[in-house]
């Protein structure tokens, strides 16, 4: 009876862990993943949120989304498609090789006209609309939250913000490109 009992344990173990698939079963790092809203409670200043999606894709780089104070780089996991109506809430985690990567010219040199659009929630252009991407953009202080979607075409966004989005295109390769090699 005793063996009896010890292989039903052994097969409900086997069962239990046969069925988890990988990615839940390895953890990405050594930190719990935090919500946006866990991140932003642990950190006073300002938070950058940024990335590029397309809609028609198929490849894992679609949606790369990632979280910055300047001095910490995060990745997304959740890589949903960003909305024009809510802000964007991911889990992030640490990157591989993120020390590689400096992000504090993102946020020094973030374009002070985007502080002046309409709403919290702002299109710009018309991200995606030929699967040719958009850029995502949402910066986070104590005293505002405030996302764009922006056309990752610049012949569709105004000039002044050119140099910028593709600044954080640039960025997102980089990132890849580091990451893919550790």
């Amino acid at each position: 009876m005793k063996n009896f009992k010890l292989f039903l344990a052994t097969l409900l173990v086997l069962f239990v862990f046969s069925s988890c698939e990988l990615d839940e079963a390895i953890p990405v790092s050594n930190t719990p993943d935090l919500t946006i809203e866990d991140r932003a409670s642990k950190n006073r200043g300002p938070v950058l949120i940024f990335g590029r999606y397309y809609g028609r894709c198929l490849a894992e780089s679609c949606i790369d989304i990632f979280w910055t104070n300047g001095n910490t780089l995060l990745e997304d996991k959740v890589d949903a498609y960003p909305s024009s109506t809510s802000f964007y809430n991911g889990k992030f985690t640490e990157i591989k090789g993120s020390e590689q990567i400096k992000t504090d010219e993102l946020l020094s040199g973030f374009p002070e006209s985007l502080f002046l659009t309409p709403s919290n929630f702002n299109v710009i252009g018309t991200p995606d609309a030929g699967d040719w991407g958009g850029i995502y953009l949402q910066y986070r202080d104590n005293n505002k939250q405030i996302q764009w979607l922006v056309d990752k075409n610049t012949r569709n966004i105004p000039k002044q913000l050119v140099a910028y989005i593709n600044d954080v295109n640039d960025k997102v390769d980089e990132i890849q490109e580091i990451s893919n090699l550790n």
